[in-house]
C-alpha cells in the first residue's frame, strides 16, 4: 500500500483529516476534533463493550488516546 494508507491503518495519523499523533495506536483512529465533529452520527449498533469497558466506534474507527503533534 501507499505510505498514507499505512500510516492510517497503523493509527499514526487521523483517519479523517490526517493529523499526526505523537505515538502510533496500532489501529485506525480519529483525532479529537474530527471525533467531536461526527459523534452525532452514533447509533446503538456502534456501541461495543470489551472487557467491561464501553468502546465507541464510528465507521470502524476509534477515538485517539494519544496526543496529536
Amino acid at each position: 500500500m501507499g505510505e498514507i494508507a499505512d500510516l492510517t491503518i497503523n493509527g499514526q495519523i487521523c483517519t479523517w483529516c490526517g493529523t499526526c499523533f505523537k505515538k502510533a495506536h496500532g489501529y485506525p483512529v480519529s483525532c479529537d476534533f474530527c471525533w467531536d465533529d461526527v459523534k452525532w452520527q452514533l447509533s446503538e449498533s456502534d456501541d461495543i463493550t470489551r472487557k467491561g469497558k464501553k468502546i465507541i466506534m464510528i465507521n470502524g474507527v476509534q477515538q485517539a488516546i494519544y496526543k496529536e503533534l
